[in-house]
């Protein structure tokens, strides 16, 4: 059983790294522009570069991947041994990545939505595929990649959305969630990085 104090430190990270991601993340005073990274990727899907581009979204996608990628890793590691709940909590990664009810009406044909949909079947998939994965070790493994894909993936999502908007000509400056979610994501690989060399299995082995 783990302790009391590390069972509310791993509470506490996964609060703050989904407040983090809900936090501003570019912002303009001046116009009273402040997006979290879901809805700084909403924004970033309608502008026309971005569509253009080939492979079109890469931002967009650059922005709602780190979510998938940390709910995998709080999964994988918070509930190591309690699948029921590691289920429950994919699942409300997923239904958050997915697009509006529009898009299973009428909308299907829209490559943002198709983008939305793609990744919540594939985070709740790949979290579901660890529920089968009997080695501590390699769990250990796909939570480092996540952590150290999801900490990249934002960085550059907010280093080109940022240059997006700077292109308006906008006042436009980082915000405190984009750099919190990122650094959160290096530390927690870097811990996961450590107890692994260490012969020990810090997340894996804890038990909720």
């Amino acid at each position: 059983m783990i302790t009391k104090q590390t069972r509310r430190w791993l509470i506490v990270i996964f609060i703050v790294g989904l407040v983090a991601y809900c936090l501003p993340w570019v912002v303009n005073r001046g116009s009273s522009l402040s997006f979290g990274a879901y809805d700084l990727a909403e924004w970033a899907s309608l502008h026309p570069t971005v569509r253009g581009s080939n492979p079109a979204l890469v931002t967009s996608l650059l922005l709602r991947l780190p979510l998938a990628c940390f709910g995998i890793v709080i999964a994988s590691t918070l509930w190591k041994q309690r699948p029921g709940w590691r289920i429950v909590f994919l699942l409300l990664v997923g239904i958050a990545l997915l697009p509006p009810l529009e898009f299973f009406t009428q909308y299907r044909d829209d490559p943002n939505y198709q983008q939305q949909f793609a990744l919540a079947v594939i985070a709740v998939l790949v979290g579901i595929f660890t529920l089968v994965m009997r080695s501590p070790k390699w769990i250990n493994v796909l939570s480092i990649v996540c952590a150290f894909i999801g900490s990249i993936c934002g960085l550059l999502g907010l280093m080109q959305s940022y240059n997006l908007m700077r292109g308006f000509e906008l006042a436009t400056q980082v915000g405190s969630g984009g750099i919190l979610f990122i650094i959160l994501n290096v530390g927690i690989g870097t811990i996961l990085v450590y107890s692994s060399k260490q012969g020990r299995s810090y997340f894996t082995r804890t038990t909720l």
